[in-house]
């Protein structure tokens, strides 16, 4: 908790300390919805959009590491798009989207510079905007299918599949999207079939998105009394140059902060760059 209220703290003393006037160019906040809604511009032929965050970390250590196999310093990024494949089909301003996020796990300070891991994340949804006069603060309802796993066979393998609704809050430059998800049962064989225990069922993002800063906070939990499992990630950047790539620094501790250490508790800082187009 006492984290949740720090990033709340930064939260709001960067919306003291941003002017409130809009840019005449530039607004990471316009960028973001837009990006969320999918009617933000684009300059490639396939019209993607950007879907979570896209970023380059090119320092992140693990504190306390106990994996001798490991370097606890690393490289980590992640690449996150989305295509819309159908548009207001059923008459209310809804997009039938096509995501997909990789993130990677790269020990670029080892001998050999090998990929300790890789999550993909290919998910269908769906977005239907509101537009309540009486509660203007709920601006949708995305309802979709995610199915993630690392790609790997044998011990090391990791996979589950989920069926999730979130819902996005927005007052002023202030976000809220709460999620909540159903995981598709598997064989009790798998080997990760106890990875709701770690993983839960819900997360929530509380998020500032200023002109040219912005700071989000990620929390998940499995809600559980006698073993509770969860995590907090805790994200801040800054735009120097107003181009969209932000100075931007992670903090993650909990479990899941990859798929094969669903199991095992992480405390760890990353630095490095966001681009926001």
């Amino acid at each position: 908790m006492r984290k949740i209220f720090l990033v709340c703290a930064l939260c709001v003393a960067l919306a003291w300390a941003d002017e409130y006037n809009e840019p005449d160019v530039y607004d990471f906040a316009e960028i973001a919805h837009k990006e969320y809604r999918g009617d933000g511009q684009t300059l490639n032929f396939l019209r993607l959009k950007t879907h979570d965050t896209n970023y380059f970390l090119p320092f992140s250590y693990a504190f306390k590491n106990k994996d001798k196999t490991r370097k606890p310093a690393e490289v980590k990024f992640q690449i996150s798009v989305k295509k819309a494949l159908l548009e207001n089909t059923l008459g209310f301003d809804e997009g039938i989207y096509f995501g997909y996020t990789q993130t990677a796990w790269w020990q670029m300070y080892a001998e050999s510079a090998p990929f300790r891991e890789l999550n993909y994340a290919p998910e269908l949804f769906i977005n239907i905007p509101f537009k309540f006069e009486s509660f203007e603060s709920l601006r949708n309802l995305s309802i979709g299918f995610m199915h993630q796993s690392n790609g790997r066979d044998g011990e090391q393998s990791r996979s589950w599949n989920r069926v999730y609704a979130s819902m996005l809050f927005n007052k002023a430059r202030f976000v809220f999207m709460p999620r909540v998800w159903y995981v598709v049962p598997e064989s009790s064989l798998s080997e990760n079939s106890d990875i709701r225990k770690y993983l839960g069922n819900f997360d929530a993002k509380f998020a500032y998105l200023g002109k040219d800063t912005f700071a989000y906070v990620l929390v998940r939990n499995n809600l559980s009394v006698k073993r509770n499992r969860g995590a907090v990630e805790l994200n801040a950047g800054f735009d120097l140059l107003d181009n969209g790539v932000f100075w931007f620094v992670q903090y993650f501790n909990g479990y899941g902060e990859s798929l094969i250490d669903y199991q095992r508790y992480m405390n760890k800082l990353s630095v490095g760059f966001l681009v926001a187009y």
